[in-house]
């Protein structure tokens, strides 16, 4: 099949490189990404996306015109792109290196900000999926998160708990649902553009700041994980101030904030127990101790 799917683009496989991601993705440097989609409408979902930042001035994965009638290769598993390369580096190890984080999670708060000011023109609420609610896990799946995790469940069932009402009064838009300072890419100092639109939904605005806060410290917490919870205030408070002075932040989200940061570290936590990711698991882990023991000093880091 890959054989197939390389020669339909004239793609040699020995110039292939590694892309380091669970999706089917393929590098080659200079043509472009071969991109695996599972359906027809996923596919075009994500040109609009890309196409729409491409015409507010930023880079995205386009795909690509071929040598043939359709841009893309239906194969048993799925509809095969190649897509254009952004130019660019994740801006991760970027944001972790500066001597002031804060500063430069206030930055990544205004990308964000950007992108949902463009995601807001493209979106039309019926034709992308809808809010996930995979956070709020059932008390007992909550119950046996807490166990693994070593923590009480009270602060985790309290918080689902409080979450249920708010989320319905919490302003919602197309999201990336990755929000990873990897999935933003950087070039000369500035935003050149994001990848990675697999988890582009309708849902509530702010979970998109909730998981990037968490995301921008989870590389350092295998070797330094007391160094990347010292970070971890400053980028909160960081990446939401800088959201904040770009798009403001309504009364509830910032409620919902220090519960939300909870539920979805909980989530994350399930999901990783559940796909084998035990690297990504004890990440999540750190994070989630560190949140319930802070979670009641978690509101003061908002604007």
């Amino acid at each position: 099949m890959k054989k197939d799917v390389l020669s339909y683009w004239d793609l040699p496989e020995t110039e292939e490189q590694e892309l380091g991601t669970t999706h089917t993705t393929w590098l080659f440097p200079g043509r472009g990404v071969v991109k695996k989609f599972d359906s027809l409408d996923k596919l075009r979902r994500h040109n609009v996306l890309a196409e729409g930042l491409a015409k507010a001035g930023l880079q995205a994965p386009v795909v690509l015109p071929g040598n043939h009638a359709q841009p893309y290769l239906q194969c048993a598993d799925g509809y095969y792109c190649l897509t254009a390369l952004v130019e660019g580096a994740a801006s991760a190890k970027t944001l972790l290196a500066s001597p002031d984080t804060a500063a430069q999670a206030a930055e990544f708060g205004a990308d964000i900000a950007l992108l949902h000011r463009v995601f807001q023109r493209l979106q039309t609420m019926d034709e992308w999926p809808p809010p996930s609610r995979a956070m709020l896990l059932p008390q007992s799946e909550m119950r046996k998160v807490a166990e693994l995790a070593e923590v009480s469940a009270q602060p985790l069932t309290d918080a689902v708990n409080r979450l249920e009402p708010l989320l319905d009064r919490l302003p919602v838009q197309l999201i990336h649902g990755d929000a990873h300072p990897d999935n933003r890419l950087q070039k000369d100092g500035a935003l050149s553009g994001w990848i990675d639109f697999d988890d582009v939904r309708c849902d509530a605005r702010v979970v998109d700041l909730c998981y990037a806060s968490c995301a921008v410290v989870s590389p350092l917490l295998g070797a330094e994980p007391s160094g990347a919870l010292a970070l971890l205030p400053g980028v909160i408070s960081g990446l939401f101030l800088g959201y904040d002075q770009a798009l403001r932040l309504t009364h509830e989200e910032k409620l919902a904030v220090p519960d939300l940061l909870l539920c979805q570290q909980a989530g994350c936590l399930h999901w990783f127990l559940d796909h084998d990711a035990p690297d990504f698991a004890r990440a999540a882990v750190t994070l989630l101790k560190w949140l319930v023991q802070n979670h009641d000093n978690l509101a003061i880091l908002l604007p």
